[in-house]
């Protein structure tokens, strides 16, 4: 499936990954990635 499926552009993704990355308090996917090995439990009720 891509985005043009989805109907979604661009900015409505980086928008979406924003919101999540705020969520947890990270702002890279190198920051998410050292987030998850260190809260995998946190993760399973974030909805990333």
């Amino acid at each position: 499936m891509n985005l043009q499926m989805l109907n979604l552009s661009q900015g409505t993704i980086r928008v979406y990954i924003f919101t999540r990355y705020s969520k947890i308090g990270v702002t890279s996917r190198v920051q998410v990635l050292l987030f998850a090995q260190q809260n995998p439990h946190i993760l399973n009720r974030i909805y990333l």
